[in-house]
């Protein structure tokens, strides 16, 4: 694979402890390098077609698309990059769920598509493969234990797809593009909409204090009725604490979400799940060098809200109804499935830490027509306990740290 020059976001391998499991809230800051520093004539974007230049370059260039803004923009960009400089097309892989309206991207697929005049396509129609404790997410239990997020084996059917090449993915561009808190003031002050009451409420929050903010965060109670009150406030205070520890400013907010923990689990996992695959996945939006770049423009008061970060980045590239798409698919009725149902309806109720987890509570959660994400990495750990012990740590793959 081609050297890029710069430090990519690999954080070292790690594991997500039993109580970050057991809540679907892993939370807190990993070690990860600083931000480069980059000067002002470099723009995000051209920060972004550095980064995806040399996985280009290799003629083994593949993209997730689901239809979704994200996956649109990273194939947008990546297909304009490759024109203007003459390279191979990259080619997007799309996995379609039949039989699952929620999950029905098709439209918004083919306008993509259509727009970027691609003729290559890569679609794959899935159905029970995807169940949480279907065939694909059992293999991979057995091989690496139970990994965070649970819905890990979706990432695997697109690895394969790109074996001896790389993934390009849109990972993360909801957290980036999309959660920082204060966007809404930014937009007010930049005069680009009026000021709404919920806007008086994001003006307190941001002038308090981090006591202040911890304290007003610990007031929502997170829905995690499974777990035992004790480590039920101990996630709770995890969380509030990294809540108010967000930076008010923009270019100080991107390098903190870049340090989250949550982000460190789920790109090591779909690292493992890489080398599984013999591919390499790249998620351009993380790259370093673009969100110094986007920090760095942005400056304080950043770009407003998600629509305009993406109409300020992708509008010469992608459809404006594309750009400014409010609504998302829903996959979860894709991973909830049969086999999945059948465990929870016949679990013993073995399997699971009760000093963190009240097995009745959580077989409550379970009988949900759709349960909560927090619960399935539960319900992963029950079934391989049954099933058989969990596997050794691979000696290949490096040292693992339980923190």
């Amino acid at each position: 694979m081609p050297q890029t020059g710069r430090t990519p976001i690999e954080p070292k391998p790690v594991r997500a402890t039993a109580l970050e499991l057991a809540s679907g809230k892993p939370f807190g800051e990993q070690p990860t390098p600083p931000l480069p520093s980059v000067g002002p004539d470099v723009s995000p974007r051209a920060a972004l077609d550095d980064a995806l230049r040399p996985w280009l370059v290799t003629g083994r260039c593949f993209a997730g698309f689901s239809g979704g803004r994200d996956s649109s923009a990273v194939l947008a960009v990546a297909t304009d990059l490759a024109r203007r400089e003459g390279l191979p097309l990259p080619v997007p892989v799309t996995l379609r769920y039949p039989g699952v309206a929620d999950a029905d991207e098709s439209g918004w697929q083919e306008r993509v598509i259509g727009h970027l005049g691609l003729d290559d396509w890569v679609r794959i129609d899935v159905e029970d493969e995807l169940d949480y404790l279907g065939p694909l997410a059992t293999r991979l239990l057995r091989r690496h234990g139970v990994m965070w997020p649970p819905y890990f084996h979706y990432e695997h059917v697109l690895l394969e797809q790109a074996s001896g090449g790389v993934l390009l993915s849109g990972h993360d561009g909801d957290g980036v593009f999309g959660s920082w808190p204060w966007a809404g003031l930014s937009s007010v002050a930049r005069r680009r909409r009026r000021p709404r009451r919920r806007d008086l409420i994001d003006l307190g929050v941001v002038a308090a204090p981090p006591p202040l903010r911890r304290w007003e965060a610990r007031q929502h109670r997170l829905p995690l009725p499974w777990l035992r009150p004790g480590p039920r406030a101990m996630v709770e205070s995890g969380v509030a604490a990294e809540v108010a520890s967000q930076p008010r400013r923009w270019d100080r907010w991107l390098p903190w979400l870049s340090r989250r923990r949550s982000l460190a689990l789920g790109l090591a996992t779909i690292d493992v799940l890489a080398r599984d695959c013999g591919a390499r996945a790249v998620h351009p939006f993380l790259d370093p060098r673009f969100l110094a770049a986007l920090a760095r423009h942005g400056g304080g008061l950043g770009y407003g809200e998600r629509t305009e970060v993406m109409r300020a980045l992708f509008a010469d590239v992608l459809p404006g109804e594309v750009v400014a798409r409010k609504a998302k698919s829903s996959l979860g009725g894709g991973f909830w499935r049969e086999t999945s149902r059948a465990f929870a309806a016949h679990w013993d109720g073995r399997g699971v830490d009760e000093d963190l987890v009240d097995p009745m509570a959580l077989r409550a959660a379970w009988s949900a027509s759709r349960p909560k994400i927090g619960a399935v990495a539960l319900l992963q750990g029950a079934w391989l306990t049954g099933e058989q012990p969990l596997p050794p740590s691979d000696p290949s793959s490096g040292p693992v740290e339980d923190v």
